[in-house]
């Protein structure tokens, strides 16, 4: 496929489900027309995190090929910035329109933000499987139970200091949502 490139080189690490290849950039990789999706531009090393089922199988230093299309580049920036982006921004929409505080939903946001990366980064084995889907399930499980603590404990605060409440509204749909 001419938005394919096949890049040498050599296994760093490798183990649960994952290979670390370091890339160094060759001298044709100045004149190749894919140059921006493998990011070998800048003339930098690079190390890559190969998601494979077979990662027992390299061995540290081993020579390999990657291969890498334009729709993988197009699909790992959705995955890194727009995915996280449009989760966060409805959250925080979501949020905001029920009442909570601003400071609590920023905080929730942080917290799924953190959530999201913690499952991508280190137990994404691939995609849809049942153990990412899992895993997947009980970081944003974890993350709605924390924003339904924190604004369980801001109501509590503002019950006792004799403020305004957390409407009741708002509590229930955090409730509804997993909390």
């Amino acid at each position: 496929m001419k938005d394919t490139i096949t890049h040498k080189g050599t296994v760093v690490q490798s183990g649960r489900g994952t290979v670390d290849v370091l890339m160094r950039p060759e001298s044709a990789c100045g004149a190749c027309h894919a140059r921006k999706v493998c990011g070998m531009e800048e003339g930098e090393e690079r190390i890559l995190n190969v998601i494979t089922i077979n990662a027992h199988t390299y061995r540290e230093g081993e020579e390999v090929n990657v291969s890498i299309s334009e729709g993988m580049g197009i699909k790992a920036a959705l995955i890194a910035y727009a995915y996280p982006f449009l989760l966060v921004f409805v959250l925080l929409i979501a949020l905001l329109q029920s009442g909570i505080s601003e400071l609590v939903a920023g905080l929730s946001g942080l917290g799924v933000l953190a959530a999201y990366y913690v499952e991508n980064r280190w137990f994404t084995v691939t995609p849809f499987h049942p153990k990412t889907l899992l895993l997947f399930l009980v970081f944003q499980l974890a993350s709605i139970n924390l924003v339904t603590f924190v604004a369980y404990g801001v109501d509590k605060r503002a019950a006792q200091k004799g403020d305004w409440r957390v409407p009741e509204s708002n509590l229930h749909t955090l409730e509804f949502l997993g909390g």
